[in-house]
């Protein structure tokens, strides 16, 4: 079983001279026990924390905010100081721990519990790492009582006393606990000696008989889970996040190894589950798990590498960094995963990164932020995220990932039919341009671009130019082989389309996304039965995906179950309801079953939301038309949504809900002016 490590703040707590009290009178002792424990199950939760270990008449408990730690640590000495008084005292610390036989361990255990020895009653002592996050907040006052050597920790600690009203601040000559006892000279020269000789026995065991953990498998792939956050802020999620995307793309530039995408591993996000689980489900031989810990221009990071066979942790280290260094981290522990795998790392293209512009600190923090939107894909989201990365270009105009950022947000928002396509596609093409003339080898720009060439330019030969460029940049990158699969449907090459998607599901096997892109394929390839078993697939992964039941709906439709396709359109409206995406679909089946006065219905909503200028597209409208059977009027708005340049073009060979019109003599000129195959 491997360990499960995470850094937390650390509250040891100790009933000072129980076993006395004990002694001299049982039924008082109890008192003050039940006392105590009342008030540990009362407020420890309250702030967050859990109540790791119990020790009778002492705890171990453990919280993911240091102010919230402290803040538990007062309540609890002043509801104490009531009868029974209980003479407890808390130690704190910040430190990485680690759990096993369902105990919890690690040095910062240790340190924690060295300083709460230092106390007396009614005390409240803790480590500068405590104190510094604590230290301009005017809540609490604060005292340094020097730096105090303990017994089994190697460097000197400084300790702090919570001096404020109703506290006990302890004099330092009266303090006592688990300190080191400093020996005669005469003693000191036999304890060296005595040292000199544990060390070589100690040496000479080590190499007989222990060995440093050694990868077992031959498999070199691994997949790297979002960073927990650990900052007080819980805002700051999505710093934490985009750190483990950063390293994910350092190992993608500079190793050999087979890298899961970022898509592939959200699901685990703050997950409890067992790392060697986790690592089956994503086929992976390797994880890189983490934590992050921000506070104001300061950063520590610990990184740990798991085994996912062995459940050995080839390393874990820790990265205390100023936030203008944050950059050195993604390559020191790339280069650390390379050599625990014995893999190449490309120290070329290391160099090259670092000689590249490096952002500042707050157009970084404004691009991760950025990025954590653009993951969610919900329209308010995007727009969240495009405000993040204007943010990020605007303080750093030489941020080339940030315009990438943005050109991302504009597709998707165009792709949707939240914004029309003038107003989103020629940004998202003016953003990727940029971002290209700032940094050549970034792959996401060129998949923009491709994405643009193909929804707007129709420009096939350019746009497959483009999906082609970015997959050479980078191989592992998910989305160019999802929307170079969805290019490759569009031009009736189904087979391909079909290996472009598998290539990006074996990246990200737990993608919704991605299966319902495969069934988007086989639905347009007319090979129906398939494309229902994958919408299913994906909405058992994610039930909430509107564009899958937007599409399972029309399988239903063009196998003319028409209940059960009303259905799956009336569960994206429930959510979504003025997206005309959405709308059309239901107005055009309401049209082909021959309830006329629903469809117009759909129609005069349509024109409710145009006239509140919510964009409406024509290809939409066009649609609830050719339900209705009125040719004349579905052509007035499939040549509108031509001269609007609609992208839903794209799909006018392949769209089934045009088949009443197809033998028109208007459509066929269409088709052509698109720049589709002919049929």
């Amino acid at each position: 079983m491997s360990q499960q490590r995470q850094l937390a703040a650390i509250l040891f707590t100790d009933i000072v001279g129980y076993t006395a009290i004990m002694q001299q009178d049982e039924q008082t002792a109890v008192s003050i026990a039940k006392q105590y424990v009342s008030v540990l199950k009362q407020f420890v939760p309250s702030h967050g924390g859990e109540i790791l270990n119990d020790y009778g008449d002492g705890s171990l408990c453990t919280f993911t905010s240091a102010t919230e730690a402290v803040r538990c640590a007062i309540e609890m000495q002043q509801q104490l100081q009531t009868e029974p008084k209980v003479p407890l005292r808390i130690g704190l610390h910040i430190g990485e721990i680690f759990f096993e036989g369902g105990k919890v361990f690690g040095d910062g255990v240790n340190v924690a519990s060295r300083i709460q020895s230092l106390g007396q009653a009614n005390t409240i002592l803790f480590s500068k790492e405590i104190f510094d996050k604590i230290r301009n907040q005017s809540e609490f006052k604060s005292i340094s009582l020097g730096q105090f050597e303990f017994k089994n920790v190697n460097d000197p600690v400084e300790v702090f006393a919570l001096a404020n009203e109703g506290l006990i601040v302890p004099k330092r000559e009266s303090m006592e606990g688990k300190l080191k006892k400093r020996p005669s000279t005469k003693r000191r020269l036999i304890l060296g000696a005595s040292i000199l000789v544990l060390v070589i026995a100690s040496f000479l065991i080590y190499r007989q008989f222990f060995r440093k953990p050694v990868f077992s498998g031959s498999d070199k792939s691994i997949a790297v889970l979002p960073f927990t956050n650990l900052s007080d802020d819980k805002e700051q999620e999505y710093f934490a996040e985009g750190i483990s995307d950063d390293i994910l793309d350092q190992l993608v530039k500079t190793t050999d190894l087979k890298v899961k995408s970022r898509t592939a591993t959200l699901r685990f996000r703050n997950t409890k589950q067992d790392p060697s689980k986790i690592g089956i489900e994503l086929g992976v031989s390797t994880l890189l798990e983490g934590s992050i810990w921000k506070s104001g221009d300061k950063i520590k990071i610990v990184a740990q590498l798991i085994d996912v066979k062995s459940g050995d942790h080839l390393f874990s280290e820790v990265y205390d960094r100023a936030m203008k260094n944050i950059f050195e981290v993604r390559g020191e522990v790339a280069q650390k995963v390379a050599a625990a795998l014995s893999s190449n790392f490309n120290t070329r293209l290391h160099s090259q990164d670092l000689k590249k512009h490096i952002p500042s600190p707050e157009s970084y923090n404004a691009y991760l932020k950025g990025r954590f939107f653009w993951n969610q894909r919900t329209a308010p989201a995007l727009k969240r995220g495009i405000e993040s990365f204007q943010q990020a270009v605007e303080i750093d105009p030489l941020n080339a990932t940030a315009y990438s950022g943005l050109a991302d947000c504009y597709s998707a928002l165009g792709y949707g039919s939240w914004l029309s396509p003038q107003e989103s596609f020629p940004k998202a093409k003016a953003a990727a341009t940029k971002a290209l003339e700032l940094d050549s080898t970034l792959a996401e720009p060129h998949a923009s671009l491709g994405y643009f060439k193909f929804y707007y330019d129709w420009d096939w030969p350019g746009a497959e130019k483009e999906f082609l460029k970015a997959i050479s940049l980078n191989p592992n990158y998910a989305i160019a082989y999802q929307w170079y699969g969805w290019y490759l449907t569009s031009r009736d090459r189904f087979k391909e389309a079909e290996e472009m998607i598998k290539k990006a599901e074996v990246l990200d096997p737990l993608s919704a996304p991605i299966l319902t892109d495969m069934g988007f394929s086989y639905y347009y390839g007319k090979d129906f039965d398939k494309a229902i078993k994958h919408f299913r697939s994906s909405l058992e992964l994610n039930p909430n995906l509107l564009l899958t039941h937007l599409l399972l709906g029309r399988v239903y439709q063009d196998k003319k179950m028409f209940k059960e396709a009303i259905d799956e359109y009336k569960i994206v409206l429930n959510t979504a309801k003025e997206w005309t995406v959405a709308l059309a679909a239901i107005g055009n089946i309401y049209g082909l079953m021959g309830e006329k006065q629903e469809a117009r219905k759909i129609l005069d909503q349509m024109k409710i939301l145009s006239d509140q200028k919510k964009f409406m597209t024509p290809y939409g409208v066009a649609l609830v038309y050719a339900g209705l059977g009125e040719t004349d009027e579905t052509f007035a708005w499939l040549n509108k949504a031509y001269e609007e340049k609609a992208h839903w073009l794209v799909w006018l060979n392949l769209d089934q809900r045009w088949n009443s019109i197809r033998s028109d003599k208007r459509f066929a000129p269409l088709v052509a002016k698109v720049g589709l195959p002919a049929k």
